[in-house]
């Protein structure tokens, strides 16, 4: 795959992170504009445009004719332009990719350019770093357009990540969903990769950092992402009747962050386990119901269990199989 792909979370750039009410903007005020401003003195609004918003506007201050009351002005329509980003491809030369936009719900754009006659380009469709969780029941997905959420008593606790904040799951209880729509239908190729960092101590048992069932009334998951006994990580896959895993010891430790990625490229499912693949497989291609995603814990039969008991920090979803060397990027630059 040609390094003129777009990939979001390899540039190490977020996505802009749109708003259509102050509540999106975690503290902040959402501007007629449809990005997010907070509190500054230093301004002659008394407001500042956060660091992820668009259109250049970047930690800048909103003009005192543009700022708005906060709950959203009616103008916004939540829609995310393009990122602009530079890329070196493996000739040396630079070139400059521009993603396309997405709408707020469904992913419309088209994310890079491939040349020649490639696989399909790869698109970051969700990303949850983890470093806001003081909105209550809330869990921010980066890009704007998938936020996760919990129940009172369910969700993770504020700890500190791999990158800025991470959220600690208890093992018991805490569970994140993430409602499933068009924009998270990832298709026939797909790649899923979270740093995580289990509790040593509850080493027993199937945890799941990520699943998406197949259906309610069994235990296959579309994709799934998982630690088993403590020492082993798992990457899973499944059709409606056809369900294909692969594992791999890790050497776990207390503090310690182990990054585990999945993905599939039409014929075969390969775990990486801190950027090195350690493991593939011949799959199904992937069947992508209604039913929602969970983060740090999964749902068999209809109930949700193998929880997690640790950190878990910077998950990702694309569209399309990350190479070997994006995958390595990733760990390189988290």
């Amino acid at each position: 795959m040609s390094l003129l792909v777009i990939l979001g979370g390899i540039a190490c750039t977020p996505a802009p992170f749109a708003c259509l009410d102050d509540p999106d903007c975690s503290g902040g005020r959402c501007e007629p504009s449809g990005w997010c401003s907070f509190e500054d003195d230093a301004c002659a609004s008394g407001r500042r445009y956060g660091r992820w918003v668009g259109d250049g506007l970047a930690d800048a201050c909103v003009e005192p004719e543009v700022a708005g009351t906060g709950t959203g002005s009616g103008t916004s329509t939540g829609t995310s332009t393009g990122v602009s980003t530079t890329l070196t491809p493996t000739d040396g030369g630079e070139s400059s990719t521009t993603s396309g936009s997405s709408d707020g719900g469904t992913s419309t754009g088209t994310h890079g350019t491939s040349t020649g006659g490639g696989p399909d380009p790869v698109e970051l469709v969700a990303w949850y770093p983890f470093d806001e969780l003081a909105r209550p029941g809330v869990v921010v997905d980066a890009l704007g357009l998938h936020h996760g959420v919990c129940a009172p008593g369910e969700c993770p606790a504020a700890v500190s990540g791999i990158v800025g904040g991470a959220g600690r799951f208890d093992g018991v209880d805490d569970l994140v969903r993430v409602v499933h729509d068009d924009g998270l239908d990832l298709g026939g190729t797909w790649t899923a990769a979270v740093w995580m960092s289990p509790m040593v101590s509850v080493g027993n048992g199937f945890q799941n950092l990520l699943g998406k069932p197949v259906t309610l009334d069994g235990v296959a998951d579309t994709i799934e992402l998982a630690v088993a006994k403590g020492t082993s990580a798992v990457v899973g896959t499944a059709a409606i009747d056809d369900g294909v895993s692969v594992s791999a010891p890790f050497a776990p430790g207390p503090d310690a962050w182990t990054h585990v990625a999945g993905t599939f490229d039409g014929t075969a499912l390969r775990l990486y386990v801190d950027g090195v693949m350690v493991g593939e497989a011949e799959a199904p291609p992937p069947y992508f119901s209604a039913i929602e995603w969970t983060i740090g814990a999964g749902i068999d039969m209809g109930v949700p269990g193998t929880h997690f008991a640790g950190a878990i920090d910077e998950l990702r979803l694309y569209r399309g199989a990350l190479t070997p060397e994006e995958i390595a990027a990733l760990v390189a630059s988290p």
